[in-house]
This record gives structure tokens, sequence and C-alpha cells, in this order.
């Protein structure tokens, strides 16, 4: 799980080949932190997982501090209640 890359990373397309999910920074600030936690909570919270890797570009996403409070948001909320329900 990639959330928070640039729209025109040049690995895009290859990174979404073998990442379950590519989240670029745009969609991030189009979907605001619950839609993007709920979209991160459908990709890992599966029983058939034994465990996940979560990549957050905050040089990408948040490159002049204004969007500090969106990726906490997005952790505290839609991530905390994952680990809260295992």
């Amino acid at each position: 799980m990639h959330a928070g890359c640039r729209d025109r990373d040049a690995y895009l397309v290859e990174a979404s080949g073998v990442i379950a999910q590519v989240i670029p920074a745009s969609r991030i600030r189009r979907t605001g932190a619950a839609g993007t936690a709920a979209s991160v909570l459908a990709t890992v919270d599966r029983d058939e997982l034994d465990g996940y890797w979560l990549h957050l570009d905050v040089d990408i996403l948040d490159p002049d501090g204004s969007y500090a409070g969106l990726l906490t948001e997005i952790l505290a909320t839609g991530l905390g209640s994952l680990s809260q329900e295992r």
C-alpha cells in the first residue's frame, strides 16, 4: 500500500502493478481523510492477510505543512480503528 505519491511519478504504473493499492496525493486531497482511510482499510483489513506494509509519502502530500492534520486524521481515525478491532 502506497499513499501520497506524485501523480506523474515515473514508476506509478509499475508500482500499481505490484502493490495492492497506490493512492496519488491528488486523490488523497480530493477524498479527504475519511475517504482515504476507508480506501486503505478496504485493502488491508482482510482476514487472509498476515500483515501489510503502508508507505505514506508525507513530503509529497504535505510539502508546506498544510496537510499534516489530514495525515494525522487518516492514521488516527481509519487505521487506529483497525488496530482496535484486532
